[in-house]
């Protein structure tokens, strides 16, 4: 009877009477309460359909996931450069979603969404996202996105020998390009302070 109560409140009212709905059925869970949340997710107003689909992903319901994935890969890949950088920082920041997502997108076909990608896991200075950043250095052949992982990498905290690594791969691909580096494979774990953007 409770989320009956609750669930009219979802579908009728202000923005603000929906929102406490959505918040109210949160607290009471169950599978009534996550199918009144699944058929408002339709919703016209852009903050009350975000608000049930992180409730629903919070109750383990994987329409919420899947939509939150969905909104945030398209504010990644629209808007302005600025809109697009900052979408990709709140992405790092929102938890093992936003992240899973910007790695994905580390092998997008566009230069500016890799560089985009990139640029977003600065924020989320995490070890297992350095393993992610090297990766992707490896496989990269755009410079331009190659220092905006290099600049990440920077900001990571870094697993033994993350420089020494950047410094193989690098060194690889300038082989493969017939360049000459200098002090070829000379770092060592020690030289992890110092800038990762040497190598590129």
């Amino acid at each position: 009877v409770l989320v009956k109560l609750i669930t009219v409140s979802l579908f009728v009212g202000s923005k603000e009477g929906r929102l406490k709905a959505v918040e109210d059925l949160g607290r009471v869970g169950g599978s009534q309460a996550i199918d009144s949340l699944a058929k408002a997710l339709s919703d016209l107003d852009a903050d009350v359909r975000h608000a049930i689909a992180s409730t629903l992903s919070k109750l383990g319901d994987s329409r919420g996931t899947t939509y939150l994935v969905d909104e945030m890969r398209a504010a990644v890949l629209s808007g302005s450069i600025l809109e697009r950088m900052r979408a990709a920082e709140r992405a790092a920041t929102s938890g093992p979603l936003g992240t899973g997502l910007l790695v994905d997108l580390l092998k997008h076909p566009k230069e500016e969404t890799r560089s985009d990608a990139a640029h977003g896991l600065s924020y989320n200075p995490a070890p297992e996202i350095a393993a992610a950043l090297v990766s992707a250095l490896a496989n990269e052949p755009s410079e331009y996105v190659r220092k905006s992982l290099a600049r990440s990498l920077e900001k990571c905290t870094y697993p033994p020998g993350i420089c020494q690594a950047v410094g193989v791969i690098q060194s690889a691909i300038n082989r493969f390009r017939g360049r000459k580096t200098e002090n070829e494979g000379s770092w060592s774990d020690t030289d992890a302070p110092k800038s990762c953007l040497a190598f590129i």
